[in-house]
């Protein structure tokens, strides 16, 4: 069915919601990071393009860089 997202589309978002919510709960500490830090704009879920680019990589680094924040419980689930 191709209105169904692929499962890299749906983790993305769940790692990105999970970022900011660790970031809203950063507000008012010393951690100052904006978004753009974190999400490049130009960022699309590999499933969505042909090719990869080194932003890719920049990404990737972020998200497991959030991953080791998470609870051990919550991120198993994710790196299942």
């Amino acid at each position: 069915d191709g209105k169904k997202s692929a499962l890299s589309t749906w983790i993305y978002t769940i790692i990105r919601n999970l970022c900011f919510d660790l970031l809203r709960k950063q507000k008012g500490k010393e951690l100052h990071i904006h978004s753009d830090d974190i999400w490049p704009s130009e960022y699309y879920p590999p499933d969505m393009v042909d090719h990869y680019s080194p932003e890719q990589d920049m990404l990737k680094e972020q998200v497991v860089k959030f991953l080791d924040i998470l609870p051990k419980n919550q991120r198993d689930v994710l790196q299942a």
